[in-house]
């Protein structure tokens, strides 16, 4: 998943930065008036597929032998 800035006039979007992409290829949009909050940009990476990853067990760097948290 990427975040890039784009423009929009007279019907279409324009991205404000290059993008890999091949021509006609179809992609998702996800559109923001204003920049995500903290809050927010964790919900959406909790959404993606990206970080399923972090559930799995080998991911676990800590176990209750390390002490308890703080806070």
């Amino acid at each position: 998943m990427k975040a890039i800035q784009a423009i929009f006039e007279h019907g279409h979007l324009t991205p404000l930065q290059r993008l890999p992409l091949s021509e006609r290829q179809h992609v998702w949009l996800m559109i923001l008036s204003e920049a995500p909050t903290t809050v927010e940009l964790g919900r959406l990476a909790a959404q993606s597929p990206s970080y399923q990853f972090l559930a799995t067990p080998e991911e676990e760097l800590y176990s209750p032998q390390d002490g308890q948290p703080i806070g």
